[in-house]
């Protein structure tokens, strides 16, 4: 027992004599003092208080001790704490991954956020709350992205044509941001917003502020000098041709916005846009700037080759942008796809819906002719937005389909009531001009009230067409010489109207109203001096009215065959033969023989039995 077992210590020993004592009792000879002599010394510096140099036993001593007398316990104590130790490791390493992990995925949200694409961030933070759980961190950077949602949604909206809004909808959208994330609301690009918003609600002293923040200036100098200028009623190009080149892409697209707004040259805004995507090839914001340009000039087949990526043809705004491109094309099927892809892909991001969205599915129904669809879409828009004067020019446009003038009427006058930029009331007040017009050239009106509503119009029509040619807007000034022309030519004043259809060409020479009337009307001068002289009728055919008029319809079936909302079949269908008419009494028998065909293509796909006759008969002439 003794041989194998330790003494038991010294209680209530000092330290140093408990130290001595055991070095004298170690089992091993060479532990213990080489003589009585040295242990004697020891104790001496002991008793004198020295210190003594006899070191106690390590732990690790006292545990090899313990190993050497209890062999087999304490290898599996080893073993046990060899495992332990390395299971700590393991999850010592595993907590290091996890931690870097974690880093990682929050560093990438806060560089897509810090990138300003929100969007890109949904998918990561998903990633990092199904790694990580929900917690602090992530429950910030959540909120972040929400308020830069709502943020873009504004600027989504704006930026697809601030004309084209309903100033309702998107205060609603920004009164999201008064409860965005702080970080979120220090941003220069919600400055811009904010801006631009006050911008189209006229409201300077809310603009100034949105662009007092120093931020703001710094990061989009082009823009804010842009929008000071139009809110001083200045013309922003003036301002802007001195200024040096744009600080980035985004100030570039900002600056294009504030173009729009105030009505500027569509060129300017197709400069400013391409100055943009010149400076960031990649610009998604610019990509869909310039789409939306193409898609305004009517050239839908171009506006999908800028969206025609795999990133862009995956962004809600995109997908409505392509939806309307392929509705021009004539393919509702592939709009209304679109239209539930873009749905999808708001609700996969946690976005709020869009009225841009449910109008354009409005118009797919009108497009497709489904008007129980439209009615269900309006109703349930009308209950979501509210009142909204893009609402109710669609409700106008179906009352128009279905032949209800007067329910019409009621609808473009309630725009004009509610909408708060002037291009909504010029569309509006046209729209209404030209069914007054009908219902006078249709014969609604009384005989003894016909001329006083016909001085009536023509002075409207003066009213309107000198509005909207001040303010840049052509289309609607040319619709107003044509309202002017049909006036004229209706109480005989031939030159007169001629003059006002040369003006409405000059204006727009894209007008299709106006297209169709000076085809036909050169055609109809053709055949009646037909039936005069087939020499002079063959000489002006010949002449530069009858070759600009040919050169018209020429344009017009290209531009309809990319965009079939441009002109009505039956405008179409009439031109053409018009066209047929004029190149064969120009001796150009290919081109009548293919027009012919187009014409007689168009009737039968659109059922327009109403023009067989002319067709049999220009057919004749042909051949």
């Amino acid at each position: 027992s003794i041989m194998l077992r330790d003494p038991p210590p010294l209680r209530n020993a000092p330290r140093d004599l408990a130290t001595i004592v055991g070095r004298a009792l170690e089992k091993e000879q060479a532990r213990r003092f080489d003589s009585a002599l040295a242990m004697a010394e020891e104790l001496e510096r002991f008793v004198r208080g020295e210190p003594i140099r006899t070191r106690p036993v390590s732990v690790g001593e006292r545990l090899r001790k313990l190993a050497r007398r209890h062999p087999l316990p304490s290898t599996i104590l080893l073993v046990a704490s060899l495992v332990v130790l390395a299971l700590g490791g393991l999850l010592w390493s595993r907590d290091i991954d996890l931690r870097r992990d974690h880093d990682h995925l929050v560093a990438a949200v806060q560089g897509a956020l810090a990138a300003d694409r929100p969007d890109s961030a949904v998918p990561l933070l998903h990633e990092l709350e199904s790694r990580h759980g929900v917690d602090a961190t992530s429950g910030d950077l959540a909120s972040r992205i929400r308020s830069a949602q709502q943020r873009d949604a504004l600027l989504d909206e704006l930026l697809a044509d601030p004309r084209d809004q309903d100033l309702q909808h998107l205060e609603r959208l920004a009164s999201a941001l008064g409860a965005a994330h702080p970080t979120v609301l220090a941003e220069p690009t919600t400055g811009a917003a904010r801006a631009l918003l006050a911008a189209y609600a006229g409201d300077r002293d809310a603009a100034a502020q949105a662009l007092a923040d120093p931020a703001v200036s710094q990061s989009f100098p082009r823009f804010v000098a842009a929008i000071h200028a139009h809110l001083a009623g200045s013309d922003p190009l003036a301002i802007l041709a001195p200024l040096t080149a744009a600080t980035s892409a985004d100030d570039h697209v900002l600056t294009a916005t504030v173009l729009r707004l105030a009505e500027a040259e569509a060129n300017a805004v197709s400069a400013e846009l391409g100055r943009a995507l010149a400076r960031d090839r990649s610009h998604d914001r610019a990509r869909f700037g310039i789409a939306v340009d193409h898609l305004n000039r009517g050239r839908p087949d171009r506006a999908e080759d800028v969206l025609s990526d795999r990133e862009s043809s995956t962004q809600p705004r995109s997908l409505i942008v392509l939806a309307y491109c392929a509705l021009r094309r004539g393919d509702p099927e592939t709009a209304r796809s679109r239209l539930a892809a873009a749905r999808a892909r708001l609700a996969e991001l946690g976005r709020p819906p869009l009225l841009r969205l449910e109008r354009t599915a409005m118009f797919a129904a009108l497009a497709a002719g489904d008007l129980a669809q439209f009615d269900q879409l309006l109703a349930r828009a009308s209950a979501q937005w509210g009142e909204s004067a893009q609402l109710q020019l669609l409700e106008a446009e179906a009352a128009v389909l279905q032949g209800d003038s007067d329910a019409a009427r009621r609808a473009f006058r309630r725009a004009m009531a509610i909408a708060r930029h002037p291009s909504v009331h010029r569309e509006a007040a046209i729209a209404i001009l030209q069914l007054d017009n009908a219902a006078l050239q249709g014969g609604e009106v009384p005989p003894d009230r016909a001329p006083l509503v016909a001085a009536e119009l023509f002075e409207r029509a003066e009213a309107l067409r000198t509005e909207a040619l001040d303010a840049g807007d052509a289309r609607i000034g040319s619709d107003a010489f044509v309202v002017q022309h049909d006036l004229l030519a209706a109480q005989g004043r031939s030159a007169e109207a001629r003059v006002a259809l040369d003006a409405a060409l000059d204006a727009d020479p894209e007008n299709p109203d106006a297209v169709h009337l000076f085809v036909t009307n050169v055609y109809e001068r053709v055949a009646a001096l037909a039936g005069d002289s087939t020499a002079a009728a063959d000489a002006f055919a010949l002449g530069d009215a009858a070759r600009a008029a040919r050169d018209c319809c020429e344009r017009v079936l290209a531009r309809s065959a990319n965009d079939v909302t441009y002109v009505a079949p039956q405008q179409l269908c009439e031109m053409l033969l018009a066209g047929v008419g004029l190149a064969a009494f120009a001796g150009d028998r290919q081109t009548a023989e293919r027009w012919l065909d187009a014409a007689a293509e168009i009737a039968e796909d659109h059922d327009l039995d109403e023009l067989q006759a002319q067709l049999t008969g220009f057919a004749a002439l042909v051949r």
